[in-house]
């Protein structure tokens, strides 16, 4: 990947910083994840719109960085957190 016609691995070298970063506001009446991407400066909408979603951040799930936020109305999950896997799935964070 180039940034400005400069190659990703000659600005960072091999490591490249986590450049996401993840927030919620609302849209629709109903409160939201969304993920800019630094990097390619581009902002995606994760959450499906259905529920209010809150506080957001990226973890560090068995060696990978997810998005996980909470949920205020599912008691079907303990916690009421979730997760956003690389192939783009929401799953229950248990």
């Amino acid at each position: 990947m180039t940034i400005g016609g400069v190659s990703v691995d000659t600005l960072y070298g091999k490591y490249v910083p986590e450049a996401r970063v993840v927030y919620s506001a609302v849209l629709g009446g109903k409160s939201q994840v969304f993920n800019f991407n630094g990097i390619i400066g581009i902002t995606n909408k994760i959450t499906d719109g259905l529920h209010n979603e809150k506080n957001p951040s990226i973890k560090k799930i068995l060696g990978d960085s997810v998005i996980t936020w909470g949920l205020d109305s599912d008691a079907a999950v303990p916690g009421g957190k979730f997760y956003l896997n690389d192939a783009g799935v929401i799953h229950p964070l248990i």
